[in-house]
This record gives structure tokens, sequence and C-alpha cells, in this order.
């Protein structure tokens, strides 16, 4: 009961956390962590677990820089941190050799067992199996927030435009009648003519009728000789 109890921070972050948000989740992880280091401290042996002291450690740390700094973390990055703080102390408790189990486990035996060696091999492998299954929630996590970060720069990457698309369709419908200053000026001939987008008057009189002869021609073609009263001047039959 003891060591489940030990998170209950944990489980005050995850509620909170869900229910209002990151920020205040850490707050009230570390009021919870504060709960149980001042019951140990004063408690009936005054001694303080280590887990306890630093899960408060974590999440005072962690409240302190959300409240101060005002991180735009996300939900999986906030959790990522608590999972990873919790899987260091467990970490560093067998790495001194007091693995974190071990005090729960001696709240539960007689004394003369504390410091035999397969009581505290026993407790090693038990807090080795617990922080296993922390690397996995860690490893998780850190999937989850690699395949969000990836999916949102793959969105980013498909509504930005593509660089000079708009410069090519303002060219395509604007034609070449919205050229340069220096592209028109390459465009002037030696006799001083007019180029670019000025066209002289018997230049539209030439290319209509270019127009009419191939219009005509077409039309011969598909329906026949013309009527013997269309001519060249364009004049109706004189039908007197």
């Amino acid at each position: 009961m003891g060591i489940l109890l030990a998170f209950a921070p944990f489980v005050a972050f995850a509620l909170v956390d869900r229910l209002v948000g990151p920020t205040e989740g850490l707050v009230a992880g570390a009021l919870a962590a504060a709960v149980l280091v001042l019951r140990d401290r004063f408690g009936p042996r005054g001694q303080v677990k280590l887990l306890e002291a630093g899960t408060l450690l974590l999440f005072g740390g962690l409240a302190l820089y959300a409240v101060l700094g005002g991180p735009a973390w996300s939900v999986i990055g906030v959790r990522l941190c608590v999972d990873a703080g919790l899987l260091a102390i467990v970490l560093a408790t067998i790495a001194i050799g007091r693995p974190f189990t071990l005090q729960y486990a001696r709240d539960q035996v007689a004394p003369e067992f504390w410091d035999q060696p397969e009581f505290i091999r026993v407790n090693t492998v038990i807090s080795a199996a617990w922080a296993l299954a922390f690397a996995v929630m860690v490893l998780a996590e850190l999937a989850l927030l690699t395949l969000a970060g990836a999916a949102a720069g793959h969105r980013h990457r498909r509504h930005r435009p593509r660089p000079g698309r708009r410069h090519q369709v303002h060219r395509l419908v604007s034609g070449p009648c919205q050229g340069g200053g220096a592209a028109r000026r390459r465009r002037l001939d030696t006799a001083g003519k007019t180029s670019g987008c000025e066209v002289k008057p018997e230049q539209y009189f030439n290319s209509a009728k270019h127009s009419a002869r191939m219009t005509g021609s077409l039309a011969s073609r598909c329906c026949g000789p013309w009527p013997a009263w269309t001519s060249s001047s364009g004049s109706a039959p004189d039908n007197s």
C-alpha cells in the first residue's frame, strides 16, 4: 500500500492535466508530493523516502519552470518530462545501491532482514522491473511526440506556396505586354520603330486581312467555293 501511495503525485498530475491543463497538473503533483514528504518526515520513523523526495523535486522544478518560463509544450511533451524524470529517479536509486522499493519493503519485514544481501538483491530486481516499465512509457511517448512533429512539418510543407509560382502565373497571364523596361529597350530596332506592346494601325489591318484569308480558305474546303457575289471588295451583287 505504501509504494502505491508514493505514486499519488503522478495520479494527481494526470487527472488535473486532463481536466485543467499541464501547468496546473504539475502544481497539483508538487503539492501531493509535499504532503507525502511531510507525512514521512513527521511520521513514526521520521525518514523521508527517496522516491517521494525525488518526486517532490521533479514536480516542484517542472511547476516552477512552467509558471515562470511559460513554455509552449504539448500534452505529450509534459508527460514525457514527468515520466522521464520518474525513470531517472528510479535508475538513480538503483545506481547508488538503494533501490526505491527497499524502503517500502523494510516497512513490511523484521529489521533483521533489512541488510541481508538476498533481500537487497530481490528489491534491486523489483526496482529494475519498475524501471523497465517506465522506460517503455518514455519510449512510447517519445515516439508519439516525434510522429506528431513529423505530421505537423508535413502539413506545413503542403500548405507552403512554392517559390516562383506566383511569378510564373503572372508572366503567363500578363503576356509580353508587361515586360520590363530593359527587355523592351532591347527590342527597339535601328530604324527607331516602336516595339513591345505598341502596335501600329497597319499591323492591325494586315492581321485582319490574314485572318479573313485563312477563314475563307478553311470555309471553302469544308463548304465548297464561295458564292460568286462575294469578292475581295466585300460588296454585295447588283440585283438590277
